[in-house]
């Protein structure tokens, strides 16, 4: 992360899988969907702290629906949550392929961009987050510690003090970064003569 900034990730955690499985739970009208039935499992056991059982179960759902955008979405939320941005990315990028308008993939992507120091995809995706879901406060908080690490400070704050109003819990952040000293116009740093 540049500069030791700390960003947020969204409380959507375990909300947001119950509530796919709750979706997945209810699309099943009496007929067999082993997707639906896959995803729900998946969600079970990923609620319960089983990333390994959880993860066989979307795969099981991708492979009797390949196109499940929720699988690759929580594929990439385990991941994220081992550690491993790389793969978080691609089953974010995938799901969003599928929804490219989906807050919580848009989120984890920008999160993991942030942890890989590319600020400027990050704040990017960060963006239309916000755009989407005006009340996101961890993605205006994060936005905001993003630009200021880039050198956009009041712009940066400005989102920061958003985050900060929509979920007060969030901390204060230090002092903006300050920018580098200009570089001396000759070589050795010392004056002309």
């Amino acid at each position: 992360m540049p500069r030791s900034i700390t960003i947020k990730m969204a409380r959507l955690g375990l909300a947001g899988l119950v509530l796919a499985g709750a979706v997945a739970g209810s699309c099943n009208s009496g007929k067999a969907d082993p997707a639906g039935d896959a995803l729900a499992r998946g969600v079970a056991a990923q609620n319960a702290g089983k990333p390994e059982d959880a993860k066989r179960a979307y795969y099981e759902t991708l492979s009797a629906d390949p196109k499940n955008m929720l699988a690759f979405y929580n594929l990439g939320q385990i991941a994220r949550v081992a550690n491993k941005p790389g793969i978080a990315e691609g089953y974010y990028r995938q799901a969003l392929e599928i929804d490219g308008n989906h807050v919580g993939s848009m989120f984890g992507l920008a999160y993991v961009r942030a942890q890989q120091d590319a600020v400027a995809d990050a704040i990017a995706l960060y963006r239309r987050v916000v755009v989407l879901d005006v009340n996101n406060a961890a993605a205006h908080y994060n936005l905001g510690l993003l630009l200021r690490v880039s050198g956009s400070v009041a712009e940066g704050d400005a989102e920061v003090a958003k985050g900060r109003q929509l979920d007060p819990s969030f901390a204060a952040p230090g002092p903006a970064p300050t920018a580098a000293p200009p570089a001396s116009p000759t070589p050795s740093g010392s004056p002309r003569r």
